[in-house]
């Protein structure tokens, strides 16, 4: 069923392009967690290109601001790895808690590195779908537990036959806007 509900989203479609500009307030880069992020993107038929920011002023209407955070404030969001605010056209921008991840992976590279990836696709998602919305499993599951922390390490979470439909509906969008 999934792939038939994806072929007919991708119908007619080519690969849809997201510019994600990436800064680092006292974060290390994060390039292994960029491949893979890339890398499950490219399985749901996204391509995505990562940059560094440079204080650019506007920006194509499919790019999105990432800021990697370190001494993330204990008070804010208590719990959560990353944020963004999806139902904020005008504002594409995500922040992920690096301390926060780090701390989860318990200095684990592999899963710090994974954990990181996991957090961009997820929050990426939610500024391409424009929606806040869960699923009960997987790429979008509001809070991942030690069994999705393992099975992370080993491949990447799936997302949802919605999140797919989502993902591209909103993707053939904009790029038919831009046209």
């Amino acid at each position: 069923m999934l792939g038939a509900v994806f072929v007919a989203v991708m119908a007619g479609a080519g690969p849809a392009d997201v510019d994600v500009y990436v800064t680092c307030e006292g974060a290390a880069p994060a390039y292994r967690a960029e491949t893979i992020a890339s890398a499950i993107f490219r399985r749901a038929g996204v391509t995505v290109v990562w940059h560094a920011w440079y204080g650019r002023g506007t920006v194509s209407a499919m790019a999105l601001r990432v800021n990697l955070a370190e001494r993330t404030p204990g008070d804010r969001l208590p719990g959560a790895l990353g944020v963004c605010y999806p139902y904020a056209d005008r504002s594409r921008s995500i922040t992920v808690f690096c301390d926060r991840i780090r701390r989860s992976a318990n200095r684990n590279p592999a899963l710090e590195s994974a954990l990181l990836a996991h957090v961009l696709v997820h929050e990426i998602t939610h500024v391409i779908t424009g929606v806040d919305r869960h699923s009960a499993s997987g790429m979008m599951k509001a809070h991942w537990d030690a069994a999705d922390h393992d099975a992370m390490v080993e491949a990447p979470l799936p997302f949802s036959e919605v999140d797919l439909i989502l993902i591209h509906q909103r993707l053939n969008k904009a790029q038919a806007a831009n046209r």
